[in-house]
């Protein structure tokens, strides 16, 4: 549709300096008119496409938005803490005030905690592999975690599986 699209705007162009110059036919005049038609269709087609295109991607962005929230309210439900939102502080249940940066929220707060919670469709591939060695390879009576870290250490990460993080920390209350 582009080359067809590139070829009609050529098209008219020769077409409009021909009648610039009072030289068009009258062939051509009909010419131009199927031309400007055809290259009006292509418009409205393309226009109508991206239209689709963006309520496809906002029912996306809506369905995402919907799944951190799912998973900061779940978060803050297992660990006793508080859904942050937009709040300039927080009153957790302990009746202690914590103060919030509004240009920057974590998601849930609890005592010792700040969450970021990020709930996808699919977890990397290689986090399961990490885990689930972890897993297999730890002796029973203790926990397994995983580390993830940079080729120069910069930073590490260490990572539990959610039912081992609340029974060190969490408030096991939330099912």
């Amino acid at each position: 549709m582009e080359e067809r699209k590139e070829f009609l705007i050529r098209r008219l162009d020769k077409l409009i300096n021909r009648e610039l110059f009072k030289e068009l036919t009258l062939e051509e005049r009909e010419e131009k008119e199927k031309v400007l038609i055809e290259y009006n269709e292509i418009l409205t087609q393309e226009a109508r496409d991206k239209a689709q295109e963006k309520a496809e991607k906002s029912r996306e962005m809506k369905q995402r938005r919907g799944r951190g929230r799912y998973g900061e309210q779940r978060l803050a439900k297992k660990v006793g803490g508080i859904v942050v939102g937009r709040s300039k502080a927080v009153k957790l249940p302990s009746g202690k005030y914590i103060k919030i940066d509004c240009q920057r929220p974590c998601d849930v707060v609890t005592e010792i905690f700040s969450f970021e919670s990020k709930w996808r469709k699919n977890v990397p591939k290689f986090l399961d592999k990490l885990m689930a060695q972890a897993q297999r390879n730890c002796p029973s009576g203790l926990t397994p975690v995983g580390v993830i870290g940079d080729r120069e250490a910069r930073v590490v990460y260490y990572i539990m599986t959610e039912n081992d993080f609340l029974s060190w920390h969490g408030n096991n209350k939330g099912g």
